[in-house]
């Protein structure tokens, strides 16, 4: 193969990944890692663990309202965008084995 070719080829290539790393569902699933790395940053993840341990599964829903509602507004606004993003990849999951 040629200089040119391999030239050619390799910007076919980056061409390629590049669309690829731009799709819908791509920026969707990197918002979610985003924001899971940002909550991951900002709570101490261990402790929220070892609390929801102690509440157990009666008190579930108590335990999560009350960790949203006293968090900074930054871990509120990540776990918001988190699972909004979450919920529209489910729903584009689902939509793409509801169309195979």
């Amino acid at each position: 193969m040629s200089r040119i070719q391999q030239q050619v080829m390799a910007s076919v290539l980056v061409i390629y990944f590049a669309r690829k790393a731009v799709r819908p569902r791509a920026l969707k699933l990197y918002a979610l890692i985003a924001a899971g790395v940002s909550i991951g940053a900002l709570v101490s993840v261990p402790h929220v663990l070892a609390n929801l341990m102690a509440v157990g599964l009666s008190g579930l829903g108590a335990f999560v309202y009350a960790a949203v509602v006293n968090t900074t507004p930054t871990v509120q606004i990540s776990t918001i965008i988190a699972v909004v993003v979450a919920g529209l990849l489910v729903r584009d999951v689902s939509t793409a084995r509801a169309l195979s």
